[in-house]
């Protein structure tokens, strides 16, 4: 049996960026004007639970971190038209408490 040191410092850090990149081009191949919750990507589950036990640590913190990320790209409109879904009078809409999200078939005025 190794060292703890040995356990919980390898260099098999987790690839945030590539995770985010991967799930944002899953984003945009959701069928327009459909909401979908980011767990529904297909790579959402088994890319983070995969990467976290490599990294030796709990799939929770890592799909909060994406999450995070990937609201703020989508804030940011960095993920081509996908945006938060909404109500019709606007407010977010939400699935048991969790962001849902829209590939928009409708251009935005930034990309016109």
């Amino acid at each position: 049996m190794g060292n703890l040191e040995d356990l919980y410092l390898r260099n098999e850090a987790l690839d945030y960026e590539g995770l985010l990149n991967t799930l944002c081009e899953e984003a945009k191949q959701k069928p327009y004007d459909e909401p979908f919750l980011l767990a529904e990507l297909p790579s959402f589950g088994d890319l983070i639970i995969s990467s976290a036990e490599k990294a030796h640590i709990s799939p929770s913190p890592v799909r909060a971190r994406i999450g995070k990320s990937f609201n703020a790209a989508v804030r940011n409109k960095k993920v081509w038209n996908v945006q938060r879904a909404t109500r019709s009078d606007g407010r977010p809409l939400n699935k048991a408490g969790v962001a849902m999200y829209v590939n928009s078939s409708v251009k935005t005025q930034e990309e016109e």
